[in-house]
């Protein structure tokens, strides 16, 4: 992603290319850390990492789009856990990269508008025990 503005999303496939989807099918990354009890008076061993991806679904990025539709329909156990990485860069510059391992599809949506408007919700959570196995940086 040099030079670029936007995001970059890479997903691993056991049986195939990874899934990537840059910044002409990205509209939004949310990265959340959260404490699952709502009254927390303690750092919480209850803890969750999710990633929230939306975006477009285009005729260009269609095939990548259906296999993250087959990903969240998939039980088989080696092939729900992927890893995954997210790269944010804005004028070239790199500003956060994650990269997490043993990642799973919680929630996918698909969204169909009459006027072409067709747009995706990506729903993804860290394994509870590989919390450690999640990477942030800004190189």
């Amino acid at each position: 992603m040099n030079e670029r503005t936007g995001f970059e999303v890479e997903i691993s496939q056991i049986d195939g290319e990874p899934i990537v989807l840059d910044e002409k099918t990205i509209k939004t990354v949310e990265f959340k850390i959260d404490t699952v009890e709502e009254d927390v008076k303690d750092r919480s061993e209850n803890v969750i990492n999710k990633v929230v991806i939306t975006g477009n679904i285009t005729p260009e990025n269609k095939e990548d789009t259906r296999m993250l539709a087959l990903w969240s329909l998939d039980k088989k156990r080696e092939k729900v856990y992927r890893e995954m990485s997210i790269t944010l860069a804005t004028g070239g510059e790199t500003l956060r990269t994650y990269r997490m391992d043993m990642v799973f599809c919680i929630d996918y949506i698909e969204i169909f508008g009459m006027k072409g408007e067709n747009t995706f919700e990506l729903v993804v959570a860290q394994r509870k025990d590989n919390l450690g196995g999640i990477k942030v940086g800004s190189v």
